[in-house]
């Protein structure tokens, strides 16, 4: 430009530059950035505002967050000799001080040829400046190196963290685990029925074996599953059981005999458990009478446990020896998981995984005392940790007496039982935060209450540790994949959580790291997918060879000190805190957790797609009211009259029923980004399938009480509830449920059963179940009895 030189002001522009760092070499890497410098040197006079305007970036986001400034600022010759002509009197520079706008800025100052250059850093404040600098100088080090060796290293996995604190990581993690390698469960626990053998091992209410006797119990039907049906190492045994005494029975017997065992839940769809089935390749079934209806449709070999006179009831009571080719590498149990690929896939769980959980763990206390809750359904793996964790270390493992868990019937449990441990779902320990205070604490032997499958209300762990201040709140954090827990944070009583719980440490025998898209470790505070490596972890999934390649990754740090071999992608953001301990952000895909189960919501797509009613789906989660919702759009040729209701009904019998959508939508036309993809934030709010169906109003008073406490509960208008409607159609589900019950004890001074909620169809008759409960009550009236007297209820 002609007389710039004349001119005062900022004569330069900025340049925005996209950088792609992938598996090129560093050689390649920075040739392409020059090419594309070059590329745009035409275009330096073009505005910012101009430049957004023709890319995909909106006007309200910012095109850049960092900015590089190569400033060259050597005193050659000339400058020296046109500083000796100035003129006498003419302004001089005698100090400047830079700004940015920009969260990032780095400046280089090339000082000449024959000198060398250095940096400066404009960081936003909340930012440790010096930090950045020791990253960009490690990374400058690792980039120059790549150089001169002429390396072929992707240029993405250079590295970036000094040592200094890639040692500081290593101080962060779990010591080694303090288990019995070379030994199986039903070993260790044979140990402890030898040591113990007349102390209670197992209880369901007043049904009552001690350790000798499950052992010996279990020891019969184990040798009547290796002589009958040939189960040994490896072999993999179904178990379709409710919560009972002969559950545990027929678990330890299938370990015993040297096989493993898959949990089949009597609640799912005949269809899952068909492809279970098919999957697992099952030659045999441990179930009970009750669940004979459940897999009538199986060919498979059926074993009822709880029949009189079993036919292994006058075999050996003897220890069995060890299984020809068990190990503790072996399969002790597959559980099902959703998957993204629209079928379930089983994760191989091996003995030492289980050991490695419960003996000597750093998470919290097990020995003899320990008197645990088990009410997690077997297929969850929560009951790993309840089952094992006291039958291992000589403690009592106490059954949850009822089939649906309720907040009365936790409590009373707590109260009777002497319970020390338990394990809630996050939104369950929710619930209970709000009840816990009706709990004597002096006579409570409860002491440790772990809660996860979710993220953890930080409201709720004040509530518990305000109500019950002996009581150690333990926030547990892990994947399947790793053996029920990952992380743990035992939360303390004093600590500021209102932003959110840590998900704590490591487990024992666990290695955490925290790395980038390209495999590299990142820094203390920087967000990026958690992988675990170590004693924890499975086997695998069945029969998916490949799926267990992309998740079960080989460890790029081995070769250092303390690394595993192997790592599990969990698909979990989180960031290192500046005291070590691990936070939860998110995810890195559709994964989500409804009430603790784990759900691919592209498994639901995938159902949905397979239906020859549905050209395309989506299908989004409602977080704050934990509703899944699905968008749908019909073929060209299919009417949509109870389109909704029919591919309820379908989803039904193929998908468990915390899979199953409660709110639909049909799409005829999809909103679209500038990209071309799904707006979703541009898709219409969706009605709950059972408030858009025929309107009953209430006729009662009692009717229109019920019709305000569920409007409250499930966030509605309740002139939108009908009476016709089933709770569970109006987006109910098991936890809501807790808090109805509750809201009716309240109402009404009575007190329902899950049960008797479940079995009720429709609004109206839980009414109908509310009035005649009322009704029995006041016709029953016990003011003229003596304090004395007895009354026995009938």
């Amino acid at each position: 430009m002609p007389g710039i030189e004349h001119m005062m002001g900022m004569l330069i522009n900025t340049l925005p530059l996209r950088v792609s760092l992938g598996q090129q070499s560093a050689q390649v890497a920075l040739s392409e950035v020059n090419d594309a410098l070059q590329a745009l040197l035409p275009y330096e006079q073009v505005s910012l505002a101009e430049a957004q305007s023709h890319s995909a970036i909106s006007g309200n986001t910012p095109l850049f967050s960092a900015i590089l400034n190569y400033r060259h600022t050597g005193h050659g010759a000339a400058q020296e000799q046109a500083a000796s002509h100035r003129d006498e009197g003419a302004p001089s520079l005698l100090s400047t001080r830079e700004r940015t706008n920009y969260p990032f800025d780095l400046s280089v100052n090339d000082l000449g040829e024959q000198a060398s250059f250095t940096l400066d850093f404009q960081i936003e404040q909340t930012v440790e400046a010096t930090r950045i600098a020791d990253w960009m100088e490690t990374a400058l080090h690792a980039l120059v190196s790549a150089l001169q060796d002429n390396s072929n290293q992707p240029v993405s996995t250079l590295a970036v963290l000094p040592p200094a604190e890639i040692a500081l990581q290593d101080t962060w993690q779990s010591g080694r685990a303090n288990y019995p390698r070379l030994s199986c469960i039903h070993e260790l626990f044979e140990l402890q029925a030898a040591a113990t053998p007349n102390e209670v091992a197992v209880q369901l209410n007043d049904q009552m074996l001690s350790y000798g006797e499950l052992n010996a119990r279990a020891n019969q039907l184990a040798q009547y599953l290796r002589e009958t049906h040939q189960i040994g190492a490896g072999a993999l045994v179904g178990l379709c059981l409710g919560r009972s005494v002969e559950l545990l029975v027929a678990t330890l017997a299938i370990l015993k005999a040297g096989g493993a065992y898959v949990p089949l839940d009597p609640t799912y769809p005949e269809s899952r458990l068909a492809y279970m089935l098919e999957d697992t390749q099952l030659t045999v079934i441990l179930t009970e009478q009750a669940q004979h209806e459940v897999l009538a449709f199986s060919s498979v070999a059926k074993v009822s446990v709880d029949i009189p006179a079993a036919p292994w009831s006058s075999l050996s009571v003897l220890d069995l020896p060890r299984a020809e080719g068990l190990t503790a590498q072996s399969i002790a149990y597959v559980i099902y998981t959703s998957g993204s690929t629209g079928t379930p896939k089983g994760v191989m769980t091996p003995h030492r995984a289980v050991n490695r959980l419960v003996y000597d763990p750093n998470f919290m206390t097990l020995n003899n005392q320990t008197v645990f809750l088990q009410s997690a359904n077997i297929a969850f793996d929560a009951a790993t940790l309840e089952i094992w964790g006291p039958l291992l270390n000589g403690g009592r493992c106490v059954l949850y007496p009822e089939t649906y868990l309720s907040l009365d019937g936790i409590n009373k449990v707590l109260r009777t039982q002497g319970i020390t441990a338990m394990w809630l779902t996050s939104g369950l320990f929710t619930e209970w935060s709000k009840v816990c205070g009706e709990l004597e604490s002096d006579t409570l032997a409860l002491h440790t209450v772990l809660a996860g499958g979710d993220v953890l209300n930080p409201q709720a762990v004040t509530a518990v540790q305000t109500e019950l201040p002996e009581i150690t709140v333990i926030n547990g954090y892990g994947p399947t994949e790793n053996t029920t827990f990952t992380c743990c944070y035992p939360v303390p009583a004093d600590d500021g959580i209102s932003a959110g719980v840590p998900i704590g440490r490591g487990v024992q025998g666990d290695h955490i790291l925290v790395l980038s898209p390209q495999g590299r470790q990142l820094p203390q505070g920087v967000v990026g997918e958690l992988y675990v490596g170590g004693d924890g972890l499975a086997l695998g999934y069945l029969n998916q060879p490949q799926l267990s390649k992309e998740r079960f990754i080989a460890n790029p740090y081995f070769s250092e000190p303390g690394q595993a071999a192997e790592l599990y992608r969990t698909g979990d953001l989180v960031r290192f805190k500046q005291d070590g301990l691990v936070e939860y952000v998110g995810r890195i895909d559709d994964q989500i957790k409804i009430r603790g189960f784990r759900v691919e919501l592209g498994e639901i797509e995938a159902a949905l797609n397979a239906d020859e009613r549905v050209a395309q789906s989506l299908v989004m989660v409602n977080k704050a009211r934990g509703l899944i919702v699905a968008y749908v759009e019909p073929h060209p040729q299919q009417q949509t009259d109870d389109l909704t209701d029919q591919l309820m009904a379908t989803m039904s019998d193929s998908l468990p029923p915390y899979m199953v959508p409660s709110a639909w939508q049909v799409i005829t036309s999809w909103p679209l980004t500038a990209n071309g993809k799904i707006d979703r934030k541009a898709l219409p709010d969706v009605a709950l399938t059972a408030i858009a169906e025929e309107y009953v109003a209430p006729q009662t008073a009692l009717e229109q009480q019920l019709v305000d406490v569920v409007a409250r509960l499930l966030e509605v208008e309740s002139d939108t509830i009908s009476m016709s409607a089933n709770f569970f159609d109006l987006g109910g589900h098991s936890l809501l449920m807790m808090r109805l019950l509750s809201e009716i004890k309240v109402h009404w001074q009575i007190e329902l059963s899950v049960a008797e909620v479940f079995e009720c169809q429709y609004l109206g008759e839980v009414a109908e179940l509310i009035h005649s409960e009322v009704t029995l009550l006041s016709a029953f009236d016990d003011s003229d009895i003596d304090e004395d007297e007895e009354v026995l209820e009938i």
